[in-house]
């Protein structure tokens, strides 16, 4: 039999009477501290944003601790949507909570976010850029000056220019694009804090430029500032691999093996080199656009070699346009185009509709086509915009002689050279393509360049 433990009855007793007296408040506690901690954690995910309908989210990748809301702000005020990549935007700078870091990319058109530990607010601020591209265009010369377009849309130029400056019109690979021929005054752009000269507004509407210094450089003035430096086109020249702004293998046997893109060449290297140190990674870096940059290998149609090894072989450029007793050409090459004949010679960074996709960064070199179409001639000028007084290189290969590689070059004189050694070393020019929004502010003369 259990001995009556009288302590423990009353204790029992005593908190059965404390709980009656009691029991209400506990019951009505409970829920009111409930009900707090749910509507701070609310409050909390939501980062009291009063206009949580208006606002994007979207998840982070591969981060599955929680999702990062998006604000988007267009030129300072609150927007419902994201402006699309080709609506004309920018963005300025991406400001986000806890400590996480965005960045936009423009590639993809979509935010990217490093150090995330909760859930996080970003916004994006959007800035509507405007362009002077149209009134450039405008400008199209409609006196008779411009070279005449043969039905294939490739240009026949017949002499130099070096006294007039004016707007002419070509067939690119994208559409219709403007060049500037001559002693043209009003293509000056600063940008990325150097000093860049309009070749022509491209088919898709974005602005193909060419280094000119990190100063502005009037017509006819001869500088070494007006290039980036020095390099050779390859460190080799005796094989046919050589002529290619990017190569395959040398000794090969056949064309296809010879100028594969695989190998970069010298000078690629050497510009890929100065885009890394100037543009990379800095907030011009988004207003660069991808467009073609041609390394024209067709053989020309005086060519009898294979275009790999050591097989004497010409090229388109072996070929030109004026008659010359030095060169001896058999046949003529009238027909300047803006358009890359070989989708393998079409260097682009994404693009692969158009052109290759084998580029890393968005720079390239000019042609000796375009060089052409802006007043260059087997003559002496200094009068047009791109003469510098340096000798330096453009990216169109001329031929193999059975024991060096040539590819073209722009005289110190301002004409357009013969073929040249590739492992000489020339000056180097730089070609970008810019968005159309670069050319916001300026009226494109020296002393008020377009920018942004």
């Amino acid at each position: 039999m259990t001995e009556f433990n009288r302590e423990k009855v009353l204790r029992q007793l005593k908190f059965k009477r404390k709980w009656r007296s009691y029991s209400r408040y506990v019951y009505i506690a409970v829920p009111c501290v409930l009900c707090c901690l749910l509507c701070l954690y609310f409050a909390y995910s939501k980062f009291f944003v009063s206009e949580e309908q208006a606002v994007i989210r979207t998840t982070v990748g591969d981060f599955i601790h929680g999702d990062v809301v998006i604000g988007a702000y267009i030129d300072g005020e609150y927007s419902s949507t994201i402006p699309g990549k080709n609506d004309g935007y920018v963005v300025e700078k991406v400001v986000c909570d806890n400590g996480a870091v965005g960045e936009w990319n423009n590639n993809d058109w979509g935010l990217l976010t490093t150090n995330l530990t909760k859930r996080t607010k970003c916004n994006v601020y959007f800035k509507k850029l405007v362009s002077k591209v149209p009134d450039i265009i405008s400008q199209l010369d409609t006196s008779g000056k411009c070279p005449t377009v043969n039905d294939d849309g490739s240009v026949k130029v017949t002499r130099v220019e070096t006294t007039n400056g004016y707007l002419c019109k070509a067939k690119d690979a994208y559409g219709d694009s403007y060049y500037y021929r001559g002693n043209v005054t009003n293509n000056y752009v600063l940008f990325a804090d150097k000093y860049w000269r309009i070749v022509r507004i491209n088919g898709d509407g974005t602005v193909r430029v060419i280094y000119d210094g990190t100063s502005a450089h009037a017509n006819g003035e001869s500088s070494e500032d007006r290039q980036i430096g020095t390099s050779a086109f390859n460190s080799s020249s005796n094989d046919n691999a050589y002529v290619g702004y990017m190569y395959g293998a040398t000794g090969a046997s056949t064309y296809v093996a010879a100028h594969a893109n695989t190998n970069d060449s010298t000078i690629k290297t050497y510009i890929d080199n100065w885009y890394k140190t100037n543009i990379l990674g800095t907030a011009n870096e988004q207003y660069l656009a991808d467009n073609i940059f041609c390394n024209d290998r067709s053989l020309a149609g005086s060519n009898s070699g294979t275009g790999a090894g050591t097989s004497i072989s010409h090229y388109r450029w072996y070929n030109t346009p004026w008659k010359s007793d030095y060169e001896n050409y058999s046949k003529y090459n009238n027909k300047m185009m803006l358009t890359c004949s070989q989708q393998n010679d079409a260097f682009t960074v994404s693009d692969t509709t158009n052109g290759n996709g084998a580029l890393t960064y968005p720079v390239g070199l000019m042609t000796m086509d375009e060089m052409v179409l802006a007043g260059g001639w087997n003559e002496e000028n200094s009068g047009y915009y791109l003469y510098s007084g340096q000798y330096w290189w453009v990216s169109s290969p001329g031929n193999f002689m059975g024991s060096y590689a040539g590819v073209r070059r722009v005289h110190s004189n301002g004409c357009a050279d013969v073929s040249y050694f590739v492992h000489v070393a020339y000056g180097v020019r730089p070609v970008l393509n810019l968005k159309a929004e670069v050319l916001k502010y300026g009226d494109g003369t020296l002393n008020n360049p377009y920018h942004l």
